[in-house]
C-alpha cells in the first residue's frame, strides 16, 4: 500500500477529489456512493472526468437522488448496509476473504459495517475498528435502529462488547 504522501496530493485530480470529500462531509453523504452515482449519471451522457465530480450538475443530480430516496435516516442506513454487502460479496467473488477484507483500511467499508457484518462477533475486528464503529453508530441517525432491528441478538452482544471495550480502556 502506498503511504499517504505527495503521491496523492501531487496528482492533477487531487483537488477535485478533495472537493468531493469536503462536499460529502459537509452534507453527510457517503463519498463512495457519490462517485458511484456520478459514474452512473455520467454513463447516460458520455465520459466522466474527475473535474466533473464537484460540478453543480452532479451535486444537483445526487441531491435529487437523496431526496427521492427520502430523508428517512433508517432508509439511508439500510441502503448503505446493502451497498456494503454487495461490495463485500463482489470482493469475495474476486478472490478476497471476508475477515481480511473487513480488517483492511484499504477497503471502503465504514467501521460500523465491519463490526456488525460478521456472523459472530470478531474480537480482532472489534479491537481494530471498535472505537470508530462506536462513534459512527452513535453519531449517524438510523444506524442503531437498523442494526438493532436487523440483528437483535448480535446488537445486544455488540453493544455490550463496545461498552466493555470503552470501560476497560480498549483491553479485554
Amino acid at each position: 500500500m502506498i503511504p499517504p504522501s505527495n503521491a496523492y496530493s501531487s496528482h492533477e485530480s487531487w483537488p477535485h477529489f478533495l472537493q468531493v470529500a469536503l462536499l460529502c462531509a459537509s452534507k453527510g453523504w457517503n463519498p463512495d456512493d457519490y462517485v458511484r452515482k456520478a459514474i452512473d449519471f455520467a454513463g447516460k451522457y458520455g465520459r466522466l472526468f474527475p473535474a466533473d465530480l464537484p460540478t453543480a450538475r452532479f451535486i444537483r443530480a445526487y441531491a435529487a437522488r437523496m431526496d427521492s430516496e427520502g430523508c428517512d435516516a433508517a432508509r439511508r442506513a439500510e441502503n448503505e448496509y446493502k451497498r456494503c454487502v454487495e461490495l463485500l460479496i463482489q470482493r469475495e467473488m474476486d478472490g478476497g476473504d471476508e475477515k481480511p477484507l473487513l480488517m483492511s483500511p484499504a477497503t471502503s467499508f465504514p467501521a460500523w459495517f465491519r463490526v456488525v457484518y460478521p456472523e459472530r462477533l470478531d474480537l480482532d475486528i472489534l479491537d481494530t475498528w471498535g472505537d470508530t464503529a462506536k462513534r459512527e453508530l452513535s453519531s449517524t441517525p438510523g444506524l442503531i435502529q437498523l442494526v438493532s432491528r436487523m440483528f437483535p441478538d448480535k446488537w445486544e452482544r455488540l453493544r455490550k462488547a463496545l461498552w466493555l471495550y470503552e470501560r476497560e480502556g480498549g483491553a479485554r
